[in-house]
């Protein structure tokens, strides 16, 4: 662009040729960012990219922004030039709103300064109602509560089984396992463990494991079954044993006395020995 100058003096004479005076006017640049606005998990990366679309700004327009503190985001506030290419981490149980204010400039022109925003979803966390609980085989586990302090939170599990347990739970989804009877066909406790995970829009949580240690059912192995004795003599220890291992296994006894019998030994345990007794009879019967 130019204008022309013409000038008259003090006494009345004009000048005879204008003087051009060239001036140069420069666009705003504008800002266009990709994207405008996005969502991120906590902990992940929020990359922006910023260009201006009017003619001779395309190249050349530098970008600077700053972003408004928010609590319970890090970097609580930022900053910079360029595009935005930030890390950001939500410890809130909500999500929170990053918004940065951008301004293009070209050749010392700048733009109407926009905004563009990042909302920062939480990490969920897993809480469960009990992390772990020991049945006997045959017996029906307690139902477990999941729960998170992200409200919206959901929750996904599956079950591996050691061999000896049956039936192996089914993968899951929902606030609460539910158990049914398990049974433990082997002679040592196995064990079904619940690998719990938790996800809020699309973003993993932290997850937690609930171990069911199912016990096995105790067998009682006896070294003798009976013993023949004289009224009066003193009969032999019985030792107790089982074929259960890896499990603390305790014994209790009844006895019960066929009539004519003097001194019925007394019920006992949780000793691994019947201890010996002296039986006599009150009269010349025989007695089994």
């Amino acid at each position: 662009r130019w204008i022309e100058v013409s000038y008259t003096d003090a006494n009345g004479c004009v000048s005879a040729q204008p003087t051009r005076v060239y001036i140069t006017v420069n666009p705003n640049p504008n800002v266009v960012a990709t994207p405008a606005t996005m969502t991120i998990c906590s902990g992940t990366n929020a990359a922006i990219a910023f260009e201006s679309t009017i003619p001779g700004t395309t190249t050349g327009t530098s970008f600077s922004w700053t972003m408004s503190a928010v609590a319970g985001v890090v970097p609580n506030s930022l900053t910079g030039n360029g595009n935005i290419n930030q890390i950001f981490s939500n410890g809130n149980t909500t999500p929170s709103l990053a918004t940065f204010t951008v301004t293009g400039t070209a050749s010392g022109c700048a733009s109407t300064p926009v905004q563009v925003t990042v909302n920062v979803n939480p990490q969920p966390n897993t809480v469960l109602s009990l992390t772990s609980q020991t049945i006997c085989s045959g017996s029906t586990a307690a139902n477990v509560n999941i729960s998170s302090a992200v409200p919206g939170a959901e929750f996904n599990w599956s079950a591996t089984c050691d061999a000896g347990i049956a039936p192996c739970p089914a993968s899951g989804t929902g606030t609460q396992i539910t158990s049914s009877g398990f049974t433990n066909s082997v002679n040592t406790p196995q064990q079904i463990i619940y690998s719990v995970s938790s996800t809020f829009d699309g973003c993993a949580g932290t997850g937690a494991v609930h171990t069911i240690t199912v016990q096995p059912v105790p067998d009682v192995v006896l070294t003798t079954t009976e013993q023949t004795l004289c009224s009066g003599v003193s009969s032999t220890a019985v030792p107790l044993a089982t074929s259960i291992t890896g499990a603390s296994v305790g014994f209790n006894w009844t006895t019960a006395c066929t009539p004519g019998i003097v001194l019925c030994p007394l019920s006992g345990g949780p000793s691994a020995t019947i201890p010996p007794a002296t039986v006599q009879i009150n009269s010349t019967t025989f007695i089994q």
